[in-house]
Formats: C-alpha cells, sequence, structure tokens
C-alpha cells in the first residue's frame, strides 16, 4: 500500500512541475521525502522513482511536443549532433529518472540510517 502511494504521489507531483530552471532538483527532493516517509528498501525506492517519473516526463514530453508550434526541439537536436525528437524525450524522460530514483535511494537509506 505504501508503494503504490509512494508511486501515484510522485507520479502527480513530477507532472505538476513546470519550471525549466529547478525541475531536477524539486524531484530529487521530492523522491527524497517520499522515500524517507514511505518506503524501506533502497532497491524497491530506486526502482519506483525512476519508472514513475521516467513514464510521467515521457507522456508530459511527448505532449508538449504534439501541442508545440515551434521548433526548438529541432534546434536542441542539431546542437546534439542532430537527435531527433524521440530520442530527446527519451534521454530527458530517462535524466529526470535517475534524478528522482537516486533522490528515493537518498531518503530511503537516510532513513535506513536514522531508524536502525
Amino acid at each position: 500500500m505504501k508503494a503504490l502511494f509512494y508511486t501515484i504521489a510522485i507520479s502527480i507531483s513530477s507532472l505538476l512541475i513546470n519550471s525549466e530552471n529547478y525541475g531536477y532538483i524539486i524531484l530529487f527532493s521530492l523522491s527524497l521525502i517520499f522515500a524517507f516517509l514511505f518506503l524501506e528498501k533502497s532497491k524497491t525506492s530506486f526502482a519506483i522513482g525512476f519508472a514513475t517519473v521516467s513514464a510521467a516526463w515521457t507522456i508530459y514530453l511527448w505532449y508538449l511536443s504534439l501541442t508545440s508550434t515551434s521548433n526548438v526541439v529541432k534546434m536542441i537536436g542539431q546542437i546534439f549532433q542532430g537527435l531527433n525528437e524521440f530520442n530527446l524525450i527519451i534521454l530527458s524522460a530517462f535524466l529526470g529518472g535517475i534524478t528522482a530514483g537516486l533522490g528515493a535511494y537518498l531518503g530511503s537509506k537516510i532513513k535506513n540510517f536514522i531508524y536502525a
């Protein structure tokens, strides 16, 4: 039950973040706090944090790319030696997932250290 609540909470919070500058810091902090409050195992918390944020960001970035009329994504892709839009979405979602997963892992480790 805790893992389900954690998955739902981090998914909703990651979708609500629209900050371009502090998004990864906020995700890291939220994952750390949720893992500290709800989860016991470090590997489980990393997996849930990574999977939920990656999925949420993939869907959100895909939605933004469909509704956007600008060519910013294509221009950013040219900076990275011609990456296409799909690869940029996957790369961004992967980075967000890693950040959230590490935050959740750290929160779980801190909780295990304090209450051990």
